[in-house]
């Protein structure tokens, strides 16, 4: 408003000099002041009023003037132009954010984190990116084992062996740990893994796999030759009573029920003296998520002596948990093996002819992705077939029981032949359980000079733990839970 006021000053100084006169002085008026002087073209024409005048056009007011079209006010004034427009819009109205050093926060699936001032991408979460109860990534805990490890290499392997009981000998980053329970496991870990061709993994160490990213897993085989005892699952003996009547053994438990021996020997008058067969080992509660990892229950013996039939080893246990995707593209065994035969006493052990053994429970196998489960493979998880028995001397032994392939209950063992005299055969053992029913009992309908069939091992664990899962094929007993991302 100022510079205004002093242009009408201006102005109204500028017609007092006109008006006084100058005008009439021939050399000011004539040549100098007034033609082409202060009137005309001087400061009236085209002085500072018109044409190029203070007023018009380019004068002070219009067009060029301080209040239009350029003046101070508009278009390009100091107040729009200058302190409101650009100095406080670009600078004090918009302020530029600063954020605190090592400060983060999540944009959709990104950690980001403030360095230098200012958020940069720190991480793209597999699992998303939660604010509480702080920005981080997503995670689950695994299983039996704590912790995922901070870093690991990534590994495509084609056919192998890995011992547990030398874990640390495996060509990768692995470790023991001690699960719940006090047993111990052989821990193998990777950022990904891809393998092709034929794991083969023994020993008495159940087998965790874990993985920051991905798993991708074709043929694995758990050998069950060195698994130790599993007290818990394990199926009892058959009983002794003299050279002609023992007891098949009982078969192993894990998920599935053992199946009972059959018996053996004869009854008569007030008494007995007829074995009965082992029981099938206890198999775990009803909610077991393969927490702790326990291998298969072994099968139990059949009776005594040299020509007993021993019981099957129980299936391995293997744990995989990925934060990605696992994939199951072949055949995974964890299978129970099958019950010995009992001999026929010329094993140099007084005649004595032996009942069958027990079979092995399966094993388990418990999956953990982050991401999806994909499984079109098939995981055999059954338990082994009980062990034929014998009945006379020197006519041949049993026969073993049956693999735990892909049957789905685990026969028992049959009874031994008759006798050439008629009087021999004893009794068969009972079909382990593979679903939530009970076995079947071994038999108990056993003759003079009879031994029984081993019963059949139950089948082992399928556990699946994904937001997303195909179930493989397999012939286990399968239980899912939900993963909680935290």
């Amino acid at each position: 408003m100022r510079v205004g006021l002093s242009l009408v000053c201006l102005c109204a100084s500028a017609c007092a000099v006109d008006r006084s006169g100058l005008g009439s002085n021939d050399t000011i008026d004539g040549g100098a002041l007034d033609a082409p002087g202060f009137d005309a073209p001087g400061i009236d024409a085209p002085g500072m009023d018109a044409p190029m005048g203070m007023d018009a056009p380019m004068g002070v007011d219009a067009p060029m003037g301080v209040d239009a079209p350029m003046g101070v006010d508009a278009p390009m004034m100091m107040e729009d132009a200058g302190t409101d427009a650009f100095v406080p819009d670009a600078g004090t109205d918009v302020p530029v954010f600063v954020c605190l050093e090592t400060a983060q926060r999540c944009v959709d699936a990104e950690l980001q984190t403030c360095t230098g001032g200012a958020f940069v991408p720190t991480e793209t979460c597999l699992l998303g990116c939660l604010d509480a109860p702080s920005p981080h990534c997503g995670f689950y805990t695994p299983s039996n084992v704590g912790s995922f490890p901070a870093s690991a290499p990534s590994a495509g392997i084609d056919s192998a062996t890995w011992d547990t009981d030398a874990c640390e000998a495996i060509p990768h980053q692995s470790r023991t740990a001690t699960q719940a329970g006090g047993t111990s496991v052989c821990i193998v870990e990777f950022e990904s893994l891809r393998q092709d061709g034929t794991l083969t993994v023994r020993g008495s160490r159940p087998l965790v796999i874990l993985a920051l990213a991905d798993v991708n897993l074709n043929d694995v085989t758990f050998e069950r030759n060195v698994a130790p005892w599993n007290s818990v699952g394990n199926g009892a003996n058959g009983e002794n009573r003299d050279l002609r009547a023992d007891g098949g053994g009982g078969g192993g438990s894990l998920c599935g029920e053992g199946a009972s021996g059959g018996y053996g020997g004869e009854s008569g008058g007030g008494g007995s003296r007829r074995a009965s067969g082992g029981g099938g080992g206890t198999p775990q509660a009803g909610g077991y998520m393969m927490e702790p990892l326990l291998f298969g229950g072994r099968g139990g013996v059949g009776g005594a002596g040299a020509s007993r039939g021993f019981g099957g080893w129980g299936g391995g246990a293997i744990q995989i948990s990925a934060m990605g995707t696992v994939t199951l593209s072949g055949e995974i065994r964890l299978v129970g093996e099958r019950g010995g035969a009992g001999r026929d006493g010329t094993d140099d052990d007084g005649f004595n002819v032996g009942a069958g053994g027990g079979g092995g429970a399966g094993g388990g196998l418990l999956i953990e992705a982050g991401l999806r489960i994909d499984a079109p493979g098939t995981v055999l998880l059954g338990g082994g077939g009980g062990g034929g028995s014998s009945s006379c001397y020197d006519r041949g032994p049993g026969d073993p029981g049956e693999e735990g392939a892909f049957i789905r209950a685990a026969q028992g063992g049959d009874r031994g032949p008759m006798c050439p005299d008629g009087d021999g055969y004893g009794s068969s053992g009972g079909d382990g359980g593979w679903t939530d029913d009970a076995p079947t009992d071994g038999n108990d309908n056993g003759r003079r000079r009879a031994n029984g069939g081993g019963g059949g091992g139950g089948a082992g664990c399928l556990i699946l733990r994904s937001p997303d899962r195909s179930s493989p094929t397999h012939n286990g007993i399968e239980r899912t839970s939900g993963l909680t991302i935290e």
